[in-house]
């Protein structure tokens, strides 16, 4: 929305005594003077409006007041003004997590608070002609992090999020993505917020479709011209898994550039804590361990599922302890049936060391070995078993 549409918007208000409507224009009108940097006009603007409050007789004290962004409002203005229909390719969110609860390897982590620290001290960078990083990019394995990572920044900006699934954009509403971009980075132009265009890969992901291969390059072109011009005042962050997919130019475009992995041993056991600690639930640090050990090869998200269905399990049926129904959960998706019997061997030998309350006969059944051959392999007779 340009200026004149929000000044036409407030005579309007006016004319219908529409005393809310007009005060929301009010503050619309000094957000986009703050957006364009004219703080000087912004800040008698607000007093003007402030004045106007102390002087009213017939109205409320706070009819006029100058209010932090109202959230259901906004969502209003963002799909009736712009014509996006929330459900389809867009939503705006009040995100939950910050810092604290988002698991991640020191060095990524310092990135995200390197980030915040530029945005509060941004008056600072600005004495030296420099703005804080605002064209974020996350790229990595899913389940990796990178979405809850882009919401625990907003929340330390205290900024909303305008989350923007880029594959159902792109899928859905082909022939008008290029304007519905266009929508959507204005209304981040004029209203301070969180861009997170997820699955940003779905143009790379859709080159190989001769006819639509023209209006790709289209997106493509309207998304670089959108970035080259988005606001300071917000924040944009993309996310991919398939970072290969993406145009060379798109990458240029970013000021700063986060590669997510899988967790290391570290934060797996802590991820593991976490999830077990938080539900005031037990279990030896040597079992926390071992579970982290197994799991190298899975994400994040992953690794919170699986504790989460072993620990439903658990409550339901309360038959075993609880780090059989772990470690039958991370088995049933580690897709066991591809492991060498050397893997399945050493995992069999690491489980006894762990506890003799694995017998043959179990880890014969979740290993899919020979009871034989584990006794002969690990070297345990009968009349050790039998005493088990």
């Amino acid at each position: 929305m340009t200026r004149s549409d929000i000044i036409i918007s407030m005579i309007a208000s006016f004319a219908k005594n529409d005393t809310a409507g007009f005060v929301e224009e009010c503050q619309a009108l000094i957000l986009y003077e703050e957006s364009k940097k004219n703080y000087t006009l912004a800040s008698k603007m607000k007093q003007a409006l402030e004045r106007k409050a102390n002087q009213a007789t017939s109205l409320p004290q706070n009819a006029f007041a100058i209010t932090p962004l109202d959230f259901k409002r906004t969502r209003k203005k963002l799909h009736n003004e712009k014509n996006i229909q929330e459900e389809d390719f867009i939503q705006l969110v009040e995100p939950a997590y910050n810092f604290d609860q988002v698991i991640l390897e020191k060095s990524k982590m310092s990135v995200l608070k390197e980030i915040v620290q530029q945005w509060v001290k941004k008056d600072d960078l600005k004495k030296y002609n420099l703005t804080p990083q605002n064209k974020v990019l996350f790229h990595g394995p899913p389940g990796t992090g990178k979405t809850l990572s882009a919401y625990a920044l907003a929340k330390e900006l205290g900024f909303h999020v305008l989350y923007v699934k880029f594959d159902s954009l792109v899928s859905s509403y082909l022939g008008q993505t290029g304007n519905n971009l266009k929508n959507i980075f204005d209304f981040a132009n004029q209203e301070p917020c969180v861009v997170l265009l997820d699955e940003l890969d779905a143009i790379g992901k859709r080159r190989d479709d001769s006819q639509e291969l023209g209006e790709l390059k289209r997106i493509v072109i309207s998304l670089l011209q959108n970035i080259d011009s988005f606001t300071e005042n917000s924040l944009l962050i993309a996310c991919t898994n398939h970072e290969h997919l993406l145009d060379s130019a798109l990458w240029r475009r970013f000021d700063c550039i986060l590669a997510f992995s899988l967790p290391e041993l570290p934060e797996r056991i802590l991820l593991i804590e976490t999830e077990l600690y938080s539900r005031n639930i037990s279990l030896e640090k040597k079992w926390i361990e071992f579970l982290a050990e197994i799991t190298h090869e899975f994400s994040s998200a992953d690794i919170v599922r699986i504790i989460r269905n072993s620990l439903r399990k658990w409550v339901i049926n309360q038959e075993n302890k609880i780090q059989l129904y772990l470690i039958e959960e991370v088995l049933r998706n580690s897709k066991i049936d591809t492991f060498s019997e050397k893997e399945k061997l050493s995992l069999a030998r690491k489980l006894r060391e762990q506890s003799k309350v694995y017998s043959l006969s179990y880890l014969s059944k979740i290993l899919g070995i020979p009871k034989s051959t584990l006794h002969l392999r690990l070297k345990i007779n009968e009349l050790e078993e039998d005493k088990l």
